[in-house]
């Protein structure tokens, strides 16, 4: 049985990731030793939301936006970031993200970031001791994602990803255990 550690980025993570930011290299490292990189469109359209505002605000040059999105898109095309395809529009999907931002004040885009960590289709996971976690710049995200049962890593004050917790599914996909389980070295 293979150990899979998956890391679900959302919009905040996948901008330090390509953008310079105090937290960019922390990020880095951290994602080193993961498994599986994942977003869902949803976050790439944000992200690239932001970067255009930081290009009308000067904070990029026209060249280095141009090769940020591009080196972005890149990385989602390619094999290092997956995309978790989930739609809003699905009623079950949408009636769980509303509760998310019932509950916790979150944004559609982070309640549907925090369905697809609790309950995404897990085919990556099926026969594998695995884990998931969210990575983060937004405290107010990670906080609900915790609030949830669920991991995360918020990268502005946490040096490393989270310890190992993993959960053993069975081959209907159904959760079968969980626990702590040390780094192999």
């Amino acid at each position: 049985m293979n150990f899979i550690r998956i890391a679900y980025l959302d919009a905040s993570a996948l901008v330090a990731l390509f953008v310079e930011e105090p937290f960019t290299a922390r990020l880095r490292s951290g994602l080193a030793s993961t498994d599986q990189r994942r977003t869902n469109m949803y976050c790439i359209v944000e992200a690239l939301g932001v970067l255009k505002r930081k290009r009308n605000d000067d904070l990029l040059s026209v060249q280095q936006y141009a090769d940020i999105t591009y080196e972005m898109l890149a990385y989602v095309r390619g094999p290092t970031i997956d995309i978790e395809r989930v739609s809003l529009t699905e009623l079950d999907v949408f009636a769980q993200a509303e509760q998310y931002v019932t509950r916790h004040g979150l944004d559609f885009i982070d309640a549907l970031q925090l369905f697809i960590l609790l309950f995404g289709s897990g085919e990556c996971f099926r026969g594998s001791r695995s884990e998931a976690f969210l990575v983060t710049l937004d405290k107010g995200l990670a906080d609900a994602v915790r609030k949830e049962g669920g991991i995360a890593w918020f990268v502005r004050k946490e040096e490393l990803p989270p310890a190992q917790v993993t959960r053993v599914l069975g081959a209907d996909g159904q959760v079968r255990g969980r626990g702590i389980e040390q780094a192999d070295a």
